[in-house]
């Protein structure tokens, strides 16, 4: 009798998830360290065996200027979307992992935004944990069935970044 009540008082208790919570894109601007539009060079291992890309810098829209930034892309927990592909267009918002000394990708991978162009207009991919401002057109992300995964104007999404950068000074 003991077991089937632990049974279904088990079944009674709700499935525990890890799971990234919603945040805004200004929080994710904030947050960041540098904001980037780039083009994903190469995606490899380094001498430890982390993943790292190389990402050739197009435009600096927030953080130090360079030509060229190295990110790991190891995934830090369950969550943990952060990858690269090469080859890939991004908008891309890192941080500096304090623990590690290494640029990661902002809020767990969200921060990682692949453009591409619909009707001749450009859009970056995110996930739905980002809370877009209004003003930004949003569309289906590239396989509509993940209604998780969106797009968002890329020339409105540069509008916002711009004014939120400017509202509040960088401090590097």
């Amino acid at each position: 009798m003991a077991f089937v009540t632990t049974v279904l008082l088990l079944q009674c208790i709700p499935e525990a998830d890890a799971k990234l919570g919603s945040f805004t894109l200004e929080t994710m601007i904030g947050e960041s360290d540098s904001i980037v539009i780039g083009f994903v060079r190469s995606v490899t291992a380094d001498e430890n065996g982390s993943i790292v890309a190389t990402i050739k810098i197009n435009k600096t829209l927030k953080g130090d200027t360079a030509n060229e930034l190295v990110i790991s892309v190891d995934r830090s927990w369950t969550c943990d979307i952060s990858e690269a592909k090469a080859g890939e267009r991004i908008l891309l918002f890192i941080f500096s992992d304090k623990k590690t000394g290494k640029n990661r990708i902002s809020e767990s991978g969200r921060g990682r935004m692949p453009i591409d162009s619909v009707d001749g207009k450009e859009y970056a991919t995110f996930w739905r944990e980002v809370i877009m401002p209004q003003g930004v057109e949003i569309i289906p992300g590239p396989e509509p069935m993940y209604k998780f995964i969106q797009r968002a104007r890329l020339s409105d999404l540069l509008a916002y970044i711009n004014k939120v950068t400017k509202k509040s000074p960088n401090p590097h």
